[in-house]
């Protein structure tokens, strides 16, 4: 899913899931803000991601939504964001849209897989038996051919015996 036209808020993003979370955001195409209360770090993950660091403690919802709101308006007043952009809030731990959306895609594309592995099992399943039951009706015709051969196993036991 491509992120081009969208801004993205990761809290807690100077570190561990969230940092992976912001590159994963920018390299789909987000303007992403780092939030964490680790100066170093979140500066450190925006600056790698051309994002912003907001340093906030994400505990303290009005820090944090402070922080972020004046984040935001930073995007605005550059250009980065505009009318027709779509923010999305995103968090880790939080179900947002942006999650949902990413769920959502992986259940498609792993449906999808399936799929195309039941038409492809099918297919050859099919194309086996077709062939095992023109071979058993080659067979068939040839063992009617020859009145000797017995046709069931206890046939042959029975002949074997006498």
């Amino acid at each position: 899913m491509q992120l081009k036209d969208h801004a993205a808020i990761v809290t807690g993003g100077a570190s561990g899931l969230g940092a992976a979370t912001a590159r994963r955001l920018a390299a789909r195409g987000a303007k992403v803000a780092v939030c964490d209360l680790n100066a170093k770090l979140a500066e450190s993950v925006a600056t790698e991601i051309g994002g912003v660091a907001v340093i906030c403690d994400v505990a303290d919802a009005s820090s944090a939504e402070a922080a972020i709101v004046a984040e935001f308006h930073k995007f605005v007043a550059s250009g980065q964001v505009y009318r027709g952009s779509k923010p999305v809030m995103w968090s880790p731990v939080e179900r947002t849209a942006l999650a949902d959306a990413e769920v959502e895609h992986e259940r498609a594309a792993v449906l999808a897989e399936r799929n195309r592995l039941a038409r492809e099992v099918h297919d050859v399943l099919a194309h086996t038996l077709g062939a095992l039951s023109i071979q058993l009706e080659a067979l068939d015709a040839q063992l009617d051919a020859l009145p000797e051969v017995p046709r069931t196993l206890s046939e042959g036991v029975q002949r074997t015996k006498s």
